[in-house]
């Protein structure tokens, strides 16, 4: 049997991530600071208030790949001091009110690398020693 979870659940308290045990592990993740440590001190960030249009920040963190299916492929330890992912992350105010009650607007993105498979470095080799053979021969004549 499979466990699904509604994520409408999940707001209102009625469900947690903790009841998720059915299925094979895709990718779990730590946070860490920069230095890579799990100190709790994983989002650095800062909080400005102008006193007119209400509060703006931004945040960073990283993240280190421990286990799953996607491990071979993103654990590349290509993030500052060796992370695997880092986290950005904003919020400005929007300068009114919206009609549904919102007052400020953000972004976050996660960069990370990817591990290139086998085949396509194969791809990469062969050309390379096309472009070399090419050469040669062009020289030869």
């Amino acid at each position: 049997s499979t466990t699904l979870i509604d994520p409408n659940d999940l707001a209102e308290g009625d469900a947690s991530v903790a009841q998720a045990t059915d299925g094979t592990l895709w990718l779990s993740l730590i946070a860490t600071n920069a230095d890579g440590e799990n100190d709790g001190t994983t989002l650095q960030g800062q909080l400005d208030d102008d006193f007119i249009n209400g509060l703006s920040g931004f945040g960073k963190g990283f993240f280190d790949v421990l286990d799953g299916l996607a491990k071979p492929y993103v654990d590349t330890n290509g993030q500052t001091n060796g992370r695997d992912f880092s986290f950005t992350a904003s919020f400005q105010p929007i300068g009114s009110t919206t009609p549904d009650g919102l007052t400020h607007f953000g972004s976050g993105e996660i960069k990370g690398m990817s591990v290139p498979e086998p085949s396509a470095l194969a791809l990469l080799g062969i050309g390379l020693i096309g472009l070399g053979a090419a050469r040669r021969m062009k020289k030869a004549s």
